[in-house]
């Protein structure tokens, strides 16, 4: 028994120094790889650290020259003008001719369009029709508060001549009535003469004014 384990102690001896040497040697060489790794990624980094602030900045010069400036504005949205200027006519009707276009320039008094004025005529008509029987009605009023005016003045002379026995007193009172009555119906035709028809000028075309 003592002979086998002398024998078998430098066989394992051996065999345990080889195993312990190869792994040295594979450790060794990984670690090796490593460093280089470590060390090239560290030189990389100095070259490009170097490289991009080392530099001094680059400046380029030119002459001064004269030139037009070009400005571009652009927008999104509906269009509007700064200046806009509305077109309108205190008459309203039926339009019978259009002078102007879209898009076209005017200017002050300009006829931009013509109403027709048929019916406007008529009106017109009536209104001075009726403004005549207004004036027919004022003159007759009047001429009723002159005649009730002039008949208490003769019953008036009568009274005062009579002594106050005729006319009666009631006829008087009666003849002052009739001449108030008179002289209302005059300040009423009077006022209807003054009153607005329905449309006391002729019509106008339609001009722009701003």
């Amino acid at each position: 028994m003592t002979t086998r384990v002398e024998a078998a102690s430098p066989i394992a001896e051996g065999l345990g120094t080889n195993l312990s040497t190869g792994r040295f040697a594979r450790l060794k060489a990984w670690l090796l790889w490593v460093l280089l790794a470590i060390g090239t990624a560290v030189a990389v980094a100095l070259w490009w650290t170097a490289s991009g602030t080392g530099e001094s900045p680059q400046y380029v010069t030119e002459p001064v020259k004269r030139g037009d400036l070009i400005v571009i504005v652009s927008a999104t949205g509906t269009l509007a003008p700064t200046n806009q200027v509305d077109v309108g006519s205190e008459l309203s009707g039926i339009i019978k001719t259009v002078e102007v276009d879209y898009d076209d320039r005017v200017r002050v008094g300009q006829v931009l369009a013509r109403l027709d004025t048929t019916k406007l005529d008529a009106q017109t008509m009536q209104s001075r029709a009726a403004l005549e029987a207004a004036q027919a009605k004022l003159q007759q009023t009047q001429a009723t508060a002159e005649e009730a005016r002039a008949q208490l003045a003769r019953l008036e002379q009568v009274h005062q001549a009579s002594k106050g026995r005729v006319p009666s007193a009631q006829e008087l009172d009666a003849q002052r009535a009739a001449m108030k009555r008179a002289e209302a119906d005059q300040a009423n035709a009077a006022a209807a003469c003054r009153r607005p028809g329905p449309l006391s000028t002729p019509s106008r075309p339609i001009s722009p004014r701003w």
